[in-house]
Parts: structure tokens; C-alpha cells; sequence
């Protein structure tokens, strides 16, 4: 067996049976306390959803790929650092990322409303950050691809003109857009009251461009 999902409300406590299964999918284990043995090397891929009693994550290092979601209790991120491919969604309780880095691919949404630790995006190649926090969008001039999702406080995009691809979905009105021009890939879907007319988009050389809004002013 080299994949095992476990979905909805059940009744295990003792996950050890389960510690050499390749790829793992767990939802709402509510009454497990100890997480301590998925640490094998023959595991890659973990993905725990709504587990109230996750707090320790020292083990997680040897995974080549963690999904978090959901787990109100977990604090300190710090143990997955340099984690291949990383995701944490709707953990509330974490507060400091400043622990993490080194991952190939990092993915941020709903944490801590004044989450802090920015600087541990630097020199990630993919990130996607959702109902994220982040002003300074600098962190992430080095990036391959970012993706960012309701990101209101993020309104200078300019630090961005050398990613490879990015992606921006906001209601925020952006400056800079005049920088993403040699973007290869920009996708934007913006605000309506964001206007977007002919000193812009004669400007535009990428070579795949998505753009979506309500002003869209072309007059040749």
C-alpha cells in the first residue's frame, strides 16, 4: 500500500500501523495526540487536515512533502524548515514563520492576522500566499513563480518584474504594473476601479498575458 486517505470525523487514536505508507491523507482526526511517527524514509507525502491535537513536528523533517490545514493548535513551524514542498492553510494560532525557508515550494493562507517572518520567502523559487499579511513584496524578487491571492496590504508589485510567472487576484489597487511588462507569464485580475489603458498596455511584452477587469481602456 503506497497511498491511504483517511477522510471525515472518525474514531482512531493510534496512527503507528500507518508510519511506512508512502502518501498519507488524514482529515479530522480528532482524538489523535501523537503525530511522532510519520518520520520514515520510505514516507514522501503527508497531508493532515483539522487535527486539534498537532502541535509537535520535529519528526516531519525526512518528508519530502507536507500539507497542514486546519489545525488550530500547531505554534511553531520552525521543524519544517527545508521542507521540499510545503503547505500551510488556516492554522491560526502561528504567529512566526521566520523558522522557514529553504523549500522548493511554499504555500501560505490564513494564518495569524499579524503573522510575522516575512524575510523566510527569500530565494524560495515557488510561492502562493493567500489572505496573506505582506506588504514589502521585495522577498519575493527572487522567486520563479508567486502567486498571490487577496493580499490587500500589497499594493507596490514592482519588486516582481523579474519573476517568471506571476499571478495577483486582488481588490487592492496596484502601483507598478508598468514594471510586470517583460513578465513571461502574468496573469491579473484586479479591482474595478483599477484602470488599465493605452500608456500600459502598449507597454506589455509578455508572452503570455491574462488580464481581467472592468477598465479596461483600449482605444486602438
Amino acid at each position: 500500500l503506497n497511498t491511504l486517505k483517511i477522510l471525515h470525523r472518525n474514531k482512531l487514536k493510534d496512527l503507528t500501523p500507518l508510519r511506512n505508507i508512502e502518501n498519507i491523507l488524514i482529515q479530522e482526526c480528532r482524538r489523535v495526540r501523537d503525530f511522532s511517527m510519520f518520520h520514515s524514509d520510505r514516507q514522501r507525502s503527508l497531508r493532515l487536515f483539522y487535527c486539534p491535537y498537532l502541535t509537535n513536528l520535529e519528526n516531519f523533517r525526512m518528508l519530502r512533502c507536507v500539507v497542514i490545514s486546519g489545525c488550530e493548535s500547531l505554534v511553531d513551524v520552525s521543524p519544517l524548515y527545508g521542507i521540499y514542498d510545503l503547505t500551510l492553510l488556516s492554522c491560526s494560532a502561528v504567529a512566526d514563520i521566520s523558522g522557514l525557508g529553504n523549500h522548493h515550494r511554499l504555500e501560505l493562507s490564513r494564518l495569524f492576522n499579524e503573522v510575522i517572518g516575512f524575510d523566510c520567502l527569500r530565494h524560495i523559487p515557488h510561492v502562493s500566499l493567500a489572505d496573506f499579511p505582506i506588504k514589502d513584496l521585495s522577498v519575493l524578487q527572487y522567486a520563479n513563480s508567486v502567486n498571490l491571492y487577496r493580499c490587500w496590504n500589497a499594493s507596490d508589485v514592482s519588486a516582481l518584474k523579474n519573476v517568471k510567472k506571476v499571478f495577483i487576484r486582488t481588490k487592492g489597487l496596484l502601483t507598478g504594473l508598468d514594471e510586470l511588462v517583460e513578465v513571461p507569464d502574468l496573469s491579473l485580475y484586479l479591482d474595478s476601479k483599477q484602470i488599465l489603458n493605452d500608456n500600459l498596455i502598449s507597454c506589455l511584452k509578455n508572452r503570455r498575458l491574462t488580464l481581467a477587469t472592468d477598465l479596461l481602456q483600449i482605444s486602438s
